[in-house]
């Protein structure tokens, strides 16, 4: 389950758009800022959602966003080998937490394919949607199970998935189609225009460009013929922050019609390089195949 952060900032980079600064291309520009995520052994991201509409939508949009102003979600990747993230061959240990405002609700490290995790039971009464029902057992399965951590081996990990799921990622055919898409993406941004911003850029276009751009390289991808793309109402908006050639934000956001009301959705990703290292907690409890047995969770 590696969190590949290169993965979630492919992404976000979109956020790049037509970055043709200093006379460097925009493709040029936009894999510069890729490639600084993963250039150290270590970086952080600290992600943010939100989500807002306009008209008759308004109302029950405001309820999703009370809860997305809550939650964060924050990712540590250091590479198991102390080279540079990109050059780690998959060999990156993970600490990701997902916070309900400020604190971790879930918190997961991933270490040589060892998982611990830890769940803070409590964090979830900031939501008064949860019920009265699921509040009402929050207090029993703190005692039990809250703010303890757990160590599921990955020999366990192994053992509950099948054989397809052991297979290695063809990790070249991957990036091949990430270099795909990444090229179709370039494209639509290299045809509309952009604006510089105080530390980096930004760009607002149509769905339908978008759409358009993307759905011959998605065919190709499928072994499919390219078909014509049918009208998607809406606009893109992104924007990327640069510290140099190196990314330090991005935000991604969609506006479209929904219900007869506008609905934008946006994620916002800001990019550190810390030297902080991924370790793995003390005294955690060992997940086995006979505590599962004793939880009733045997059959899984």
């Amino acid at each position: 389950m590696k969190a590949r952060i290169t993965s979630a900032v492919s992404l976000l980079v979109v956020a790049s758009l037509a970055l043709s600064a200093c006379g460097a291309s925009v493709k040029q520009t936009l894999r510069s800022a890729l490639d600084s995520v993963g250039a150290q052994s270590t970086v952080q991201m600290h992600l943010t959602a939100s989500v807002s509409a306009t008209g008759a939508g308004a109302s029950s949009v405001a309820t999703y966003q009370s809860i997305l102003a809550k939650l964060s979600y924050d990712v540590h990747e250091q590479s198991a080998n102390g080279d540079a993230i990109a050059d780690a061959a998959g060999k990156v240990n993970s600490d990701i937490t997902v916070n309900v405002s400020g604190t971790p609700l879930v918190h997961l490290i991933e270490i040589n394919n060892t998982i611990y995790v830890k769940i803070d039971f409590t964090a979830l009464s900031a939501f008064p949607q949860i019920g009265s029902s699921l509040s009402s057992q929050l207090p029993a399965a703190q005692l039990t199970f809250g703010n303890r951590w757990f160590e599921v081996p990955s020999s366990l990990v192994l053992s509950y998935l099948s054989a397809s799921q052991k297979s290695t990622a063809d990790s070249a055919g991957q990036s091949d189609i990430e270099t795909k898409l990444l090229d179709a993406v370039v494209k639509v941004i290299e045809s509309n225009p952009y604006t510089a911003t105080s530390n980096g850029f930004e760009q607002t276009g149509t769905l339908d460009s978008l759409a358009a751009g993307l759905a011959p390289a998605i065919a190709a991808l499928e072994h499919q013929k390219a078909t014509t793309v049918g009208h998607t109402p809406g606009t893109y908006h992104v924007a990327l922050g640069l510290d140099g050639s190196v990314a330090t934000s991005g935000t991604i956001g969609i506006t479209a019609p929904n219900g007869g009301s506008d609905m934008s959705v946006s994620l916002t990703a800001t990019i550190s390089h810390n030297d902080i290292a991924v370790t793995a907690p003390a005294n955690a409890t060992v997940i086995t195949p006979a505590l599962l047995k004793s939880l009733g969770a045997g059959g899984l």
